[in-house]
């Protein structure tokens, strides 16, 4: 018996040890856990940065570092050399301007705000069917719009920026979805209210048979 209750104490001490392994398991998941919800925070925070350093980049450099901009980029059309001009470009707005210019800020910029190319009209209808009719083409995922810019000059005569070939097509297909959603909703309530019509229409029928049965045995007796 002795030798059972040590037995036991055994198991017990065992499962207690168990107990702690599972709850130290379970501390160290939840935090791993927090800890990859904080580094989601964290990249989550510096991409806000990194969009707040673009979109605030046209109010924080002044003409003549536009000037800057715009001069380099006429020269490196010519020769395309060094194969990334906007580095080359933050160093001198840096020197010129004391500030740190985000090199991919720089090329955003440019190529739709200072090309002296661009063209920022409104767009035609003509246009807006072609850009949608050349993405609907494209795989999914980001389009090569750079590559679409040429098309449209030959085609329209009118040299686009990236960005607002991108929001042609976006809004046209925000507004594709929300008509396909509200056709579909339509369907569904129709499909609804067909099946509740059916319903309705059972039963009138239930109770019209039930009122002709009662009719047939009122008739019966006054038969007999």
């Amino acid at each position: 018996m002795e030798n059972h209750d040590f037995a036991d104490h055994d198991i017990k001490d065992h499962e207690k040890i168990d107990d702690v392994e599972e709850s130290e398991s379970t501390e160290d998941n939840e935090s791993v856990k927090e800890s990859n919800i904080d580094l989601n925070r964290k990249s989550k925070k510096i991409k806000i940065r990194n969009v707040r350093k673009t979109n605030r980049l046209h109010t924080t450099i002044g003409e003549a570092d536009k000037k800057i901009i715009v001069d380099y980029m006429e020269d490196w059309k010519k020769e395309r050399k060094p194969s990334n001009p906007f580095k080359e470009l933050a160093k001198r707005l840096k020197n010129s301007c004391g500030r740190d210019c985000n090199s991919k800020a720089i090329c955003d910029y440019y190529w739709n705000k200072l090309d002296p190319r661009l063209d920022h009209s409104p767009y035609s209808p003509e246009e807006k069917n072609y850009i949608c009719e050349w993405a609907s083409k494209c795989q999914d995922g980001d389009k090569p719009w750079k590559d679409l810019q040429p098309k449209m000059e030959e085609k329209f005569g009118k040299f686009r920026s990236r960005n607002s070939l991108k929001n042609v097509w976006n809004s046209n297909k925000r507004r594709t979805d929300r008509l396909t959603k509200e056709v579909k909703r339509n369907e569904a309530n129709m499909i609804e209210e067909d099946t509740i019509e059916g319903k309705n229409e059972n039963k009138d029928k239930g109770v019209i048979s039930e009122i002709e049965d009662k009719k047939e045995i009122k008739s019966e007796d006054e038969i007999k």
